[in-house]
Order: structure tokens, then sequence, then C-alpha cells
């Protein structure tokens, strides 16, 4: 079964009360944006070499979208949310740096 929202940041929470203060100073720098998103959603400020996992959660905590992340340069990561419909979505981030997580509306 699906977790709830509330389980989904609870887990999200917990996992970044237990990193390290420089990681949590790195991933306040992460921005997602447009908010509201149209066709793409972009993930800036990421770590240049960085592997990260991403996840898009429905409100009701049901995985819609995952795509996994190799950045070799720069630090802005591209997402297509053009299959998503209309309303409320997590973006979770996971990577060797910690969990980062942000509520952003599909238009």
């Amino acid at each position: 079964g699906s977790k709830s929202l509330l389980n989904v940041i609870s887990s999200t929470v917990d996992s970044l009360q237990t990193s390290t203060a420089v990681n949590l100073k790195q991933y306040r720098s992460l921005k997602i944006y447009p908010n509201p998103a149209g066709n793409e959603l972009i993930i800036d400020n990421l770590n240049p070499g960085q592997t990260a996992s991403i996840e898009v959660l429905t409100i009701q905590g049901e995985l819609v979208k995952t795509a996994n992340l190799q950045k070799r340069d720069g630090s802005m990561a591209r997402i297509d949310v053009s299959s998503l419909h209309v309303g409320t979505y997590l973006c979770r981030i996971t990577s060797a740096d910690g969990n980062f997580a942000k509520m952003f509306v599909k238009d």
C-alpha cells in the first residue's frame, strides 16, 4: 500500500534531523521551481557530480514519478512533469548528502 503524505514527510524530517549541519545547510540551498510548475520542474543547486534519486508523490502519498540524476556539470536538473495531473505534489530528493522534500503545484 502507499504511504500517507504524513508518513512520507515524517520519514523525510527524521532523515533531515540525522544529517550533519553541513548537509542541512547544503540542502537548504536547493531550489525547486517554477511553483506552480507547467511541463517541467527545475531542481537547482545540486552538487556537480552528485547522483540523486527523485520521487514525486501525490498528497495522498502515491508515488507517481521517479528519476535518477547524475549531475556531471552545472547544478541544475530538469524533470518532465507534463504527464502529471493538475494538483499538489511532494518532490523528494535522496542522495549521499541526505534527503530533501518540497511541495509544489502542477498547473
